[in-house]
């Protein structure tokens, strides 16, 4: 069982490099580092989202454009690329400088902010000069967005009292960042969706669990109590395939590692309960304990007049337990008060196992 929780190739980070850049950033440059290592071509690699989504699966692409962003502000990253929310792209070298020749725009290379020899504290007044505002445009900001922070960027310095040899080149770096963060703050609204009645994992989240060995009864019997949860909750998000596929593997694992079946098939017994294990998978999936109880004396009556026999009763049990809830919740469903043999065959949560 321990070997199935490490299908891949494990992660190294660096405590060291962790605690200088964060844990994040140590997280991304070793991903990037062994990709670089091993695929680069004149000092730069080209990194498509679905390369690095297959490393980095647990992030969505405005994490990974967070920190790629934080390590190139830390000087240990270098892109050439478009903001990774737009392009998909991480086209990247690392180092402390930049291999040449580079050349990102047909046009010459920006001039650098000319620098006096002293340093000097900030003027009331100060603006940041044509130079700096066309760079800053180059790269998509808008100008109405590089004027609006000159004041705030004014007092601070001002009130702080500390004198710079190049407030333009500060200017520049601190918009260029409050940008960054913009924007992935407009692309999160955008993308952020409630749950709704009726969603359904994607295609490509059924075929990664199936591949996996999850039974496809056990994947549909999440859907109902995994909509119910997150929209009782009323939260938004960009990944709900991302989060089912966690809870289905999370339950899963539990499910194979607890409820293991017994070979030979029994008839189920007149005093029969469920184990605890069963009660634990149920409270991942944020069932009410004391409903499940509710649930066993029918469930033994119709197996006992069924007269059938299965090897596990606790997978059965689990499996009713998950539709007579998701039932029980149905905002359309008319029939809450039904018995259980009628709501027995309108879905047969019983076969398949």
């Amino acid at each position: 069982m321990a070997a199935s929780l490490l299908p891949e190739k494990p992660l190294v980070i660096s405590p060291s490099l962790a605690a200088t850049l964060g844990l994040e950033e140590a997280v991304l440059l070793a991903v990037l580092h062994e990709l670089f290592l091993h695929r680069a071509q004149n000092g730069w690699l080209k990194a498509e989202e679905s390369l690095l989504s297959h490393f980095l699966p647990f992030w969505q692409p405005q994490d990974v454009q967070r920190v790629a962003a934080s390590l190139c502000d830390k000087g240990v990253l270098h892109l050439r690329s478009a903001p990774y929310l737009s392009s998909g792209v991480l086209d990247f070298h690392l180092g402390d400088e930049e291999p040449a020749p580079v050349k990102i725009l047909p046009q010459s290379k920006p001039k650098t902010v000319a620098t006096t020899g002293r340093a000097a504290l900030i003027a009331p007044n100060w603006q940041p000069d044509a130079e700096v505002q066309r760079q800053l445009m180059q790269l998509g900001v808008a100008q109405d967005f590089i004027l609006q922070q000159v004041p705030e960027f004014v007092r601070y310095w001002h009130e702080r009292g500390e004198a710079h040899h190049a407030w333009n080149s500060r200017f520049q770096k601190q918009v260029q960042r409050l940008w960054r963060d913009h924007e992935l703050h407009a692309a999160k609204l955008r993308q952020n969706t409630a749950m709704v009645d009726g969603w359904q994992p994607g295609s490509d989240v059924l075929e990664i669990l199936l591949r996996a060995g999850v039974e496809q009864d056990f994947i549909h019997d999440s859907v109902p109590e995994f909509v119910l949860y997150w929209r009782e909750r009323g939260e938004l998000s960009t990944t709900w395939d991302s989060k089912f596929l966690q809870h289905v593997r999370r339950q899963w694992a539990i499910f194979t590692a607890k409820l293991v079946n017994d070979p030979t098939p029994r008839p189920i017994s007149h005093d029969w309960q469920p184990s605890a294990d069963v009660y634990d998978i149920l409270q991942m999936a944020a069932i009410d304990a004391d409903f499940a109880r509710q649930q066993v004396s029918e469930f033994v009556l119709y197996w006992l007049d069924s007269k059938q026999v299965h090897s596990s009763w606790n997978s059965k049990f689990l499996h009713h337990v998950k539709y007579r809830w998701a039932r029980r919740h149905e905002q359309n469903w008319q029939g809450e008060n039904d018995g259980f043999i009628a709501t027995h065959t309108d879905r047969s949560w019983a076969d398949g196992l």
